[in-house]
């Protein structure tokens, strides 16, 4: 898209197949099916998608996506109260310019997992660009 070679390296293939063979079945075992909109990103991407500078999707170490089946927020909380093995777990919220919003999870992996989880309010200003403001979820408990 756009011009652009978003292909994964080795390393960056072989991060993005172990959690897509690990984590994503963990997580569609507590949600039901889930829908992947972004996984790899090449540094180029990132940065026109206005991606964090670091972000995991540049090494396969992420997804973003939603369930089908259950509502967004639904979904972040009982994958935070899991025993799945996340680094990140993030529910993102987005408003946009035209007042639209749409909300989706960013799920990350690496060795070892953080379990760090989080809520995200973007906001899209007038200029194009993207306001970010992170908030720790803390999870009344944690269950197997």
């Amino acid at each position: 898209a756009r011009g652009i070679t978003n292909e994964p390296d080795d390393a960056q293939r072989a991060n993005l197949v172990r959690g897509l063979a690990t984590v994503i079945p963990q997580v569609e075992a507590l949600v039901g099916p889930f829908k992947p909109s972004s996984g790899f990103r090449c540094r180029t991407l990132n940065a026109i998608v206005k991606g964090e500078p670091n972000s995991r999707h540049m090494r396969g170490e992420a997804v973003d996506g939603r369930p089908v089946e259950m509502a967004v927020g639904d979904a972040f909380v009982r994958i935070a109260k899991s025993a799945v093995q996340f680094d990140q777990l993030i529910h993102e919220r987005r408003r946009n310019r035209d007042g639209s919003t749409s909300e989706w999870v960013h799920l990350g992996w690496s060795e070892p997992p953080r379990r760090q989880a989080l809520r995200a309010e973007l906001v899209e200003l007038e200029d194009g660009n993207v306001h970010k403001q992170y908030f720790t979820y803390s999870s009344p408990r944690r269950h197997a």
